[in-house]
């Protein structure tokens, strides 16, 4: 009768330190992906250059699985390097099939910029790793923004309210990103109540870079949903041409 208690007792130890090491091991492993991740954003920003990418963007305004109104395009995007996230802009050619001449107006449901500089560092770069609270699974972490993000400077671009999660594969690269927030939040911040963002690796300047391919984002508009989707391909490092006249010496 008396030997239950103490197999009790070694079973309760026992299992005390198997939960121990396994949330030690957990909390390394987190610690290890926030790194990794900290580094390709600190790499990104530090040291990519300035680059154009083909983009073809579909959006719409959708009720229900019923499409609307939508707006096809074809283009360039360019992204230049600053001190803290890059800025965007983008050349469109051609809309819904016809070639889109300067002074030409034509109105897209819904435009997202940012992908670029909101995906890996905005989540995941050092500074910006105190806006979130993490946890860590096979291949994924989840992400939370703390409830002050709205009164911290260094959480500026973070969306309140903000819950998503990245995927990684065995390198620790990051291939995919989600994030949600709700929709009175997304309707008086104008941020997108959901965007996800698929990474491919890409050579530029002798360096391999961690770049979205895939943007798709989605916000409410009058009662229904505008959907923004765009693909990016090709990307290189942008130049320019500049013209020496030569000195007028009258």
């Amino acid at each position: 009768m008396r030997a239950w208690p103490i197999a009790d007792l070694f079973l309760c130890v026992g299992l005390s330190v198997s939960l121990a090491g396994q949330a030690q091991s957990e909390e390394g492993a987190l610690t290890l992906a926030l790194h990794r991740a900290a580094e390709s954003a600190a790499a990104y920003q530090q040291s990519v250059p300035n680059f154009t990418c083909d983009e073809t963007i579909r959006s719409e305004l959708r009720k229900g699985r019923k499409v609307k109104f939508h707006v096809d395009t074809t283009g360039s995007f360019r992204v230049i390097r600053t001190a803290d996230l890059p800025t965007e802009s983008r050349h469109i050619v051609t809309a819904n099939g016809k070639a889109v001449q300067d002074g030409d107006r034509f109105p897209l449901p819904i435009v997202m910029i940012g992908g670029f500089g909101n995906g890996i560092p905005l989540y995941f770069g050092a500074s910006r790793q105190a806006c979130f609270l993490y946890s860590i699974s096979a291949g994924r972490i989840d992400f939370e923004a703390l409830p002050d993000v709205p009164k911290r400077a260094e959480c500026n671009g973070v969306a309140p309210q903000a819950r998503g999660f990245a995927l990684f594969d065995a390198t620790g690269a990051i291939t995919h990103i989600e994030r949600r927030v709700p929709d009175a939040v997304a309707l008086s911040t104008n941020f997108a109540t959901f965007t996800a963002l698929d990474y491919t690796p890409v050579a530029m300047n002798g360096h391999v870079f961690t770049l979205p391919s895939h943007v798709m984002s989605e916000i409410p508009k009058n009662n229904l949903m505008a959907t923004f989707d765009a693909h990016y391909s090709a990307c290189h490092l942008y130049s320019g041409t500049i013209t020496l006249e030569p000195a007028n010496t009258n």
